[in-house]
């Protein structure tokens, strides 16, 4: 290449490194079978923390069936929330940032039910907790105490070109500020909650940065991928928490962030 043809890639590289991201609320999928916004979360997902998959091997197999379970888990959450803000009652979204219409992040913020008996964070979409998030009551009759809905990031993905561009932290900062706008039982929520794996030292060391502490640990199951297949591992992981309060740039609570709702 030419001095002037360099000297325009690197131009041209340089403008969308420096690009901000549009930060929007994801749509539900009106067609199950044919969820283009939830296939496209689990594409993203998949590709930024597993990379590709070789065609036809074992993990590009397995790749299949895990792209068919996130698709539908996306698809659920992503009505559930609707059907709630509609109510005029909003109990989660799922923000992606994008570029020119490119998926580069995304994280999910939901009102999950905390049962401290298994210690661990449940959205609830099946008709039995449901009732238990309403009334406090399990299947068995009795009442279950320890157990409240609590705002907590599920899934917090960022591709690994924009990591350490802050994009990781504005999806936070969208999640804070969503859930410090909710309001359950006429009480709005003061903490916002997240697990990480107790090992993952970068991931810990973000969200210390964003001043979350530890709380805990749990014992849950994590898909990792090793040389050329998917296997389910038992993690520890650390509970952490961060309290919601205003602060620089926060909005006071029942003014919405400009936020857009569009398709991804």
């Amino acid at each position: 290449f030419c001095g002037s043809c360099c000297m325009l890639i690197v131009l041209v590289v340089a403008a969308e490194a420096c690009q901000e991201p549009r930060i929007s609320r994801v749509k539900p999928d009106a067609n199950f079978l044919f969820p283009k916004n939830a296939r496209r979360l689990t594409r993203f997902m998949m590709e930024a923390n597993y990379g590709v998959c070789r065609p036809l091997s074992s993990a590009w197999v397995q790749r299949g069936l895990l792209d068919a379970t996130a698709d539908s888990d996306f698809f659920s959450r992503l009505t559930y929330y609707e059907e709630a803000r509609a109510k005029g009652s909003p109990q989660g979204a799922i923000f992606a940032a994008s570029v020119d219409g490119s998926i580069c992040g995304f994280a999910d913020i939901g009102a999950s039910l905390w049962l401290p008996n298994d210690r661990a964070f449940r959205l609830p979409l099946s008709p039995d907790l449901r009732r238990l998030a309403q009334t406090g009551i399990g299947t068995d009759g009795a009442a279950k105490l320890g157990v409240e809905l609590r705002p907590y990031v599920s899934n917090l993905v960022v591709a690994p070109k924009v990591r350490r561009t802050g994009v990781g932290q504005r999806l936070m900062e969208t999640c804070e500020r969503e859930a410090a706008s909710w309001s359950h039982h006429s009480a709005a929520p003061t903490t916002i909650w997240l697990e990480v794996t107790s090992t993952n030292d970068a991931a810990r060391a973000f969200y210390d940065a964003l001043g979350y502490t530890v709380d805990g640990f749990t014992i849950g199951s994590e898909v990792q991928r090793n040389a050329d297949n998917f296997r389910l591992v038992e993690v520890k992981r650390c509970v952490m928490r961060k309290a919601l309060r205003l602060q620089g740039g926060w909005l006071p609570e029942g003014c919405a962030p400009c936020l857009h709702s569009t398709s991804i």
